[in-house]
Parts: C-alpha cells; structure tokens; sequence
C-alpha cells in the first residue's frame, strides 16, 4: 500500500516543508501585510570613468523590497550596475542597457531599520549621464518578514 493521494491538513504539511527547506521556502508577497511604496534618488555622472553612488539610503523601519527600476540618459556596453544592502551584493556586474529596466523579486526580500540599500554604476567607459533609480518596496505593517 502506497503513501495517500490527497492532502488533509495544509497547515501540517507547510510546517513540515518549512522545518525541511528551511530558506528555500518561497513565500509570496500576497501574504505580508503592507503598504507599497517607491523610493527614488537621481545623479548627474560626469564624463570620467570611476564608481558612482546613485542612491544611498539608510532605512529608519522595515521594508520588504519589492522591485527596483533604473534608466539612463545615456549607455554604454561596458557600464554596469550593483545593488548592495549593507555588505550583501544583490546584483552583480548587471550590464547597462539603452531603455530603462526593472527587476521584480520573486522571493521577499526583508531589509530591516538601520540597514543600508546602495546602487552603484560603474561607469567603465567614461560617458557623462543622468541616472534614475527607484526602489519598490512594502512598507511592512507589523513585525520583521522572515523568509
């Protein structure tokens, strides 16, 4: 006799995945209470090559990152963008494309108060421009996320 092909009680199974995968479970954002939210900053890069913050931001409560957006007034094939919240490198080395571009997390991302989210191109080849970047997020209601 084989294991049963129907499920009685999905709280019990949820718990018993959860105890098992640990930080593989994926919890959807349906699920946590908040408010959406876009926080966005813009830069003037020079025409000289070097790393250049567009946006800085030290968090005085709990978010849950949702998304990010970038554009630019101008590209090259060489530039690149990098996320950072404190020392975490959430992208890497994402190349620079010539219309704006978003990113939506499929798996919540908690960033807690005094935490701090950086967006940094890298501007190889030197070009001058204006940058934008927004940070889509859930004003969390009520305690930390944890995934």
């Amino acid at each position: 006799m084989g294991l049963p092909s129907y499920i009685i009680n999905w709280e019990e199974l949820k718990e018993l995945l959860e105890d098992a995968l640990g930080d593989l479970v994926v919890r959807s954002i349906r699920d946590v209470k908040g408010v959406q939210r876009v926080w966005g900053s813009a830069q003037s890069v020079p025409a000289l090559r070097g790393n250049y913050k567009i946006l800085e931001w030290t968090l005085n409560k709990n978010i849950v990152i949702t998304g990010i957006t970038y554009s630019q007034s101008a590209w090259k094939g060489e530039d690149y963008w990098e996320l950072w919240v404190d020392g975490d490198r959430l992208f890497e080395t994402v190349y620079t494309k010539e219309l704006g571009e978003q990113k939506h997390w499929e798996v919540l991302h908690p960033i807690n108060e005094g935490q701090t989210i950086k967006v940094v191109l890298h501007n190889v080849s030197g070009n001058s421009r204006n940058v934008w970047v927004d940070v889509e997020y859930l004003d969390l209601l009520g305690d930390v996320v944890t995934p």
